[in-house]
């Protein structure tokens, strides 16, 4: 219950990105401040294949459109890809597309299902408002993109802010925790499980709004204020 995030957090005002409706309950320092999400609203864009991000985004009716992404660091162990893939070839009704980072090549492709666009980069915001579930590591930046999304998260973390992402999505009822060593019917039954539960969907919406009314309430310039006030 309490607050701590990183060693000097006691020492001198922090401010953290993140919205306080997405993390697990504590009782902040009186120093710490939460600011809302931080997500990039324009990054610099890399060519891609706009044809297979439409096919995700407008797909046939009744399918469902899974995103998968792990990151540009941290790459997922083939292992875990390759039960993924084993699911999508079971579910043929499902749409998958995988951001696989800039080391993909086209030639790594030969064993993908028919029903998974394999992308080295994809407009992660578009993506997001479109798909039913986000297959993710669990990092800080795809966590909260997910969340102003409202899309239902499956995670398998590993390292770093991944775990706490995930205690947080478990906590808070907007996703299930994997494990990287999960098998094929484990896999498939969370992605089953997620995409028909309804009180996870109204989770999502209401960490989204609460997460949303945390920006529009506490402005960052206004907070940064205070420290430039005269006599403060």
């Amino acid at each position: 219950l309490v607050c701590w995030q990183m060693p000097w957090t006691y020492r001198i005002p922090t401010v953290l990105f993140l919205p306080r409706a997405l993390d697990l309950p504590t009782r902040p320092y009186s120093n710490l401040t939460y600011l809302g999400p931080m997500i990039l609203q324009s990054r610099p864009e890399r060519e891609y294949d706009r044809s297979k991000v439409a096919r995700f985004c407008q797909p046939k009716e009744g399918k469902k459109r899974i995103f998968v992404a792990f990151g540009t660091i941290m790459k997922p162990e083939s292992a875990l890809i390759t039960r993924i893939w084993e699911v999508a070839r079971r579910r043929r009704e499902w749409q998958f597309l995988y951001a696989a980072g800039k080391d993909w090549t086209e030639s790594s492709s030969t064993d993908v299902p028919e029903n998974v666009d394999v992308m080295s980069w994809v407009p992660q915001h578009q993506i997001l408002e479109h798909a039913d579930l986000a297959i993710m590591h669990g990092g800080t930046g795809g966590l909260v993109e997910a969340v102003e999304a409202a899309t239902p998260m499956l995670l398998f973390p590993h390292i770093n802010d991944q775990r706490g992402s995930a205690a947080r999505v478990v906590f808070h009822g907007i996703g299930r925790a994997g494990d990287k060593n999960d098998p094929v019917e484990k896999i498939e039954a969370d992605i089953v499980d997620l995409l028909s539960d309804d009180e996870v969907a109204a989770n999502c919406r209401r960490i989204q709004a609460a997460s949303r009314r945390e920006t529009a309430e506490n402005s960052v310039a206004r907070y940064l204020q205070q420290f430039t006030t005269p006599g403060h």
